[in-house]
């Protein structure tokens, strides 16, 4: 079975449906997440889309999607998800067990997927999924084994503001089993809104990595445009203003971050003396090594 061919084809289906505007019907509409639906063409169901708006760069939003290690993180519907084969940088297979879920009426379900990113022209990022046959991953008798036809994230700059993320979520799962549907129909909308809620905080949670050095906390400080000019520090990189202040020190790199100034800025300290003037910056007292 060729594994990339068909994550390759369920990125074009994923972004076809994101340039589809015709015949969707809004379902659900709550905390500024909008879930759209229509009849699929796959199998007797619907494909759900789900959007809304991530204030964060539509690459960090796309890495953050894509990482297998960080799905457990804040997919909650999961009990478990293993990569069980990787292709390419861009490519790999995953076993996924849900939890039961609708106050237990849906039992759990597990899933066996290829997964690719793709950009595209325009800054687009596409994470597909589509559920593959796989040798050694029968059904167990523990799961119903679902099947998702293509679905997957579009992550795009959102136009009023590039600086944000426009994300929307395309979900056309196939439960199986013996499920009625219209127990799925009334319980979908609701979780693909909690799915985006979660999928959101995962992203806002998410740290960066320290370029080097350890974390020995993280004190409050002052603006780091004042401090800058105050400090006399030099300034390495200088990206584009953000929202939603917060402060973060990294000792190892005498790293600050305002995100009200700055989406990230790393500065560095002129020597022994200049670093020993940032003593006592922390609440704790905690300063440089």
């Amino acid at each position: 079975m060729d594994f990339k061919a068909i994550a390759q084809n369920s990125a074009e289906e994923v972004l076809a449906y994101n340039q589809d505007i015709s015949d969707w019907k809004v379902v659900k509409s709550s905390k500024k997440v909008t879930v759209s639906s229509k009849t699929s063409r796959k199998f007797l169901g619907n494909l759900y889309r789900i959007e809304g708006v991530i204030r964060e760069s539509t690459a960090k939003v796309s890495n953050f999607l894509y990482q297998p290690e960080n799905r457990i993180t804040w997919d909650k519907s999961l009990k478990g998800y293993n990569v069980i084969h990787k292709i390419d940088s861009d490519t790999f297979v995953c076993h996924a067990m849900t939890q039961s879920f609708a106050m237990g009426s849906i039992s759990p379900r597990d899933f066996v997927d290829v997964v690719c990113i793709k950009h595209y022209e325009g800054n687009i990022d596409i994470i597909s999924t589509n559920s593959v046959d796989f040798p050694g991953y029968p059904p167990s008798p523990h799961y119903i084994r679902g099947y998702n036809h293509p679905s997957g994230f579009v992550c795009s700059p959102l136009k009023e503001n590039p600086a944000y993320c426009k994300l929307v979520i395309f979900v056309q799962t196939e439960m199986r089993g013996k499920l009625l549907p219209s127990i799925i129909e009334k319980s979908m909308p609701s979780n693909l809104v909690s799915f985006f809620l979660n999928a959101k905080d995962g992203i806002k949670a998410h740290k960066i990595p320290s370029i080097r050095g350890h974390h020995n906390g993280h004190p409050s400080v002052t603006p780091i445009k004042k401090l800058a000019l105050s400090r006399g520090t030099r300034l390495l990189l200088m990206p584009q203003e953000m929202k939603d202040v917060e402060h973060r020190w990294d000792p190892g790199l005498t790293r600050l971050i305002d995100r009200a100034l700055w989406n990230a800025v790393l500065i560095e300290a002129a020597g022994r003396a200049e670093s020993s003037r940032y003593a006592g910056l922390g609440s704790d007292g905690a300063g440089p090594s």
